[in-house]
């Protein structure tokens, strides 16, 4: 039995995604998330070296762009909670009683 690579058992798809494919994987997300991982410890501990140009005070802080970015990605979350009971809303939520389409 031969086997078959993603991009085979797809046919259907476009011929610009089928590239795409390998992100199928049942491992994907776990190797995005290693590789996410390792580059946030990368730029961290390039940010101790100090190696910047602060214009205020704050930036001079070791690690605080980490700092800010996660309290903006928590931000972005808190947000999402609290938007996503009006982004859900039924089709019909706005629909007038006695009114037809």
């Amino acid at each position: 039995m031969s086997r078959t690579s993603r991009q085979d058992r797809a046919p259907e798809w476009h011929r610009l995604a089928k590239p795409f494919a390998v992100l199928q994987a049942p491992a994907a997300p776990r190797v995005t998330l290693v590789g996410l991982g390792i580059v946030a410890v990368l730029l961290l501990a390039l940010d101790f070296l100090g190696l910047r140009h602060a214009s205020y005070w704050p930036e001079t802080l070791p690690g605080i762009w980490a700092l800010m970015g996660f309290g903006a990605i928590a931000l972005l979350l808190a947000l999402g909670y609290i938007l996503h009971p009006l982004l859900v809303m039924p089709a019909d939520a706005y629909r007038v009683e006695g009114e037809d389409e």
